[in-house]
């Protein structure tokens, strides 16, 4: 208790801290300390309603006949407490919840406390109960945020979501945006809106339709009301930007990619409570895999059991000792998902456990029993499992993984393959991928690489393509008014596109393009130029198509000079911003017991290196500063977790880093007395400022005694009395 009866408080005044508050009545909300007090005081309550339910004080609700009853379910602050409804046990129950208030100082607020009762519930009861000041409550909609009852109409439970994504996306002004802007929005926010739901529920198809209406008219830059052209279909956008689409998810698929995800937790941890609730109501004599829908189930298990082939097709046996691995019946070979099980030829029966094949002497596989039992190429896969020496259980992995454990982006990539294979691929997709890889690969700016896939799909809105689609009467260039426009005429083959192209560098005026299409011509200069070339070239094609639109919408038309000057322009701020990303800055701070200036210094490396070796470079400096300045005490700080933790332990390190943790260490133990801790980046933001100054300006630099101005203000952050790096 002496953290709650001892807590004090500091106030920031010009980024120092001042002042020692002492709170009267101990812990407020918002102290980082609060939450924890909190957990380990329902911790309590939690045990005291169980106590209750096996004095039969209480009676839990029961999931199912032979089912587990619960008595209690708590998230965070907010509780959900189950009794019958009797005046007996609504006595108990509230006895309990005043020893609880008694013990624990807090106090329930009946104001935001309501009751919800049963269709049988007499009212003779429900008086009583509205007499103690708990507001009845006859359905709840929602609770955390999803819906407690889904009826028949889907739509009408989820609607909600709907509403929430067009209200996010009329909000944002899409003239202003690029497509890489809008690419950016639509994964990190608008796709995440129905995550949360889409954990628990499979949505129903016509709401993801819906919403991938309503980011396609985003996308292609359609609003409610206005009729637009859409250039590829939202499934095509959906596919990997390796094989020309952009990527997006497609939503159904995701939603049973995160509804695979519980059925996983179901199987792999089957003594978690949802999983014994699960188990008691669905499948109370099998497990997962062997359950079936049953009458009238819960929307919550209809939906993860609209999942659990994703989870049969990632789930992979670990063979330890063999003893629960059934030969013929489990998956225990890690071969491609529609290869068959092991031939059916063998002289095992079928509930034959893969012990069975594991000789006990040896440890190893029974050599003449494979060759007896299996094809050639299945004792081959075999071979290549190596049983547990020490008898380990056998244990369930996830396949799609490296490290065994279930993840989202595995277990949608897997059924978005199974939807592909069912699809089927044309014979050249394999130099298709590398085309897209090789694009997206490309170092330029996003929007260049938007208007390249757009070009290399044959999106752009060319007088053609929109002929084609009867918007326009003739398909005629509207600059030279002679040959139809396409994508290869108006960036390379109308004279005022080569015009433009002879001010550029000699290379690109000798290249002769006999291409027909734009995906050719971009193949082409990828093939013949690279580096600041190849970025000039594609900036340029960018250049001359906004040209174009100038000319059609603005009647104005820029000179070839002036489309090189400011393409050259262009690639010369991205080179710039680029070469200051491959810089490493390091800042090192040092500032006494009342938090005033030591000394500081600041080093600069022309090219990047590993995060933790720049930490480690810098804790190395920074021990180096501690023992010049002859300080007896030095309590370092840094934001890197694995370089602290290095330090701490001492002695040698076999990291990349080791050298430099070892010299450092070196230093450390020259010194009186050394804290070492670890701090976050807003923390440690002054020696992240200082780093971030080297690296802008080139600066190396050491400062003593005094503060020079030119980081004065970089010092004048909160820091503790530290050496910070």
């Amino acid at each position: 208790m002496r953290c709650v009866s001892t807590v004090t408080y500091a106030v920031l005044v010009n980024g120092s801290p001042c002042g020692k508050i002492v709170p009267s009545r101990g812990l407020r909300q918002g102290d980082p300390l609060s939450p924890y007090l909190f957990l380990l005081v329902v911790e309590g309550l939690s045990a005291m309603l169980v106590k209750a339910e096996h004095d039969r004080l209480l009676t839990g609700v029961p999931i199912s006949v032979r089912g587990v009853h619960l008595t209690h379910l708590f998230f965070a602050d907010d509780s959900l407490l189950f009794c019958r409804a009797n005046s007996d046990e609504w006595g108990n129950l509230m006895k309990v919840l005043e020893a609880y208030e008694a013990a624990s100082g807090q106090k329930i607020n009946i104001e935001k406390s309501s009751i919800f009762f049963s269709s049988n519930t007499g009212a003779e009861f429900r008086a009583l109960i509205s007499a103690a000041g708990f507001a009845p409550s006859s359905c709840f909609e929602k609770y955390l945020g999803l819906p407690i009852l889904v009826g028949r109409s889907k739509m009408r439970s989820f609607e909600g979501i709907l509403s929430r994504v067009r209200k996010k996306v009329d909000g944002w002004k899409e003239k202003f945006l690029s497509q890489a802007g809008k690419e950016i929005l639509i994964k990190a926010v608008v796709q995440a809106i129905p995550m949360y739901s889409m954990n628990i529920f499979q949505l129903p198809k016509k709401l993801c339709s819906n919403l991938n209406s309503i980011m396609s008219r985003f996308w292609w830059g359609r609003s409610e009301g206005v009729k637009g052209l859409t250039w590829m279909s939202w499934s095509r956008l959906g596919v990997p930007k390796e094989k020309g689409g952009m990527g997006f998810r497609d939503l159904e698929i995701f939603n049973r990619a995160l509804l695979a995800k519980q059925g996983w937790r179901l199987f792999k941890f089957p003594e978690s409570l949802v999983a014994r609730v699960m188990k008691a109501k669905y499948y109370p004599n099998g497990d997962l895999f062997s359950a079936h829908l049953g009458s009238r189930p819960s929307f919550a298990w209809r939906s993860i059991f609209q999942a659990r082939r994703i989870v049969e097709d990632g789930l992979l046996w670990r063979i330890g000792d063999g003893e629960t691995v059934r030969i013929w019946k489990d998956k225990w070979l890690s071969t491609p998902l529609t290869s068959p099980t092991p031939s059916s030829h063998h002289r095992l029966d079928a509930n034959a456990k893969v012990s069975n094949l594991i000789d006990r002497t040896s440890g190893w596989w029974n050599i003449q029993l494979l060759q007896g039992t299996f094809r050639e190429d299945e004792i081959a896969r075999i071979c290549r499992i190596c049983p547990s020496p020490f008898l380990a259980p056998d244990t369930p992995i996830w396949q799609g993984t490296t490290n065994g454990q279930f993840s989202v982006k595995s277990a949608y990539l897997l059924e978005q393959s199974r939807n592909n294979q069912s699809r089927g691929e044309s014979s050249g997709a394999g130099e298709e991928v590398k085309f897209w890889q090789k694009l997206w690969r490309v170092e330029a700016p996003g929007v260049i690489k938007n208007f390249l896939w757009r070009m290399g799909n044959n999106l752009l809105p060319t007088k053609l393509n929109l002929f084609n689609k009867k918007v326009v009467p003739v398909p005629t260039c509207p600059i030279c008014a002679q040959d139809p426009e396409e994508a290869i005429h108006i960036l390379w083959k109308c004279k005022s596109a080569m015009a433009v192209w002879q001010e550029c560098g000699k290379k690109i005026q000798k290249m002769t393009v006999e291409q027909v299409d734009g995906k050719g011509l971009i193949q082409f200069l990828m093939g013949k130029l690279d580096g600041e070339e190849l970025l000039l070239a594609l900036v340029v094609l960018r250049l001359i198509w906004l040209r174009r639109n100038a000319f059609v919408f603005e009647k104005a038309f820029s000179p070839p000079e002036r489309i090189v000057f400011d393409a050259h322009r262009m690639v010369r701020e991205f080179s710039s911003a680029i070469s200051l990303a491959n810089r490493t800055g390091i800042g090192v701070l040092s500032r006494n017991d009342r938090s005033e200036f030591v000394a500081a210094q600041t080093k600069f490396f022309p090219s990047l290196l590993n995060p933790a070796q720049a930490s480690a470079l810098g804790a190395w400096l920074a021990a180096k500063m501690g023992g010049e300045l002859g300080a007896s005490y030095v309590h370092l700080e840094g934001d890197r977790r694995e370089v602290i933790n290095a330090l701490t332990r001492g002695g040698s390190s076999d990291s990349s880093f080791g050298h430099l943790i070892e010299d450092a260490n070196l230093r450390i133990q020259s010194l009186s007395k050394v804290d070492i801790h670890f701090v976050s980046k807003q923390t440690n933001d002054a020696a992240v400022s200082l780093a971030n100054l080297a690296c802008s300006q080139f600066l190396e630099g050491l400062w003593v005694g005094v503060c020079p101005p030119l980081i004065w203000n970089v010092l004048s952050k909160r820091v503790s009395p530290v050496v910070e790096c």
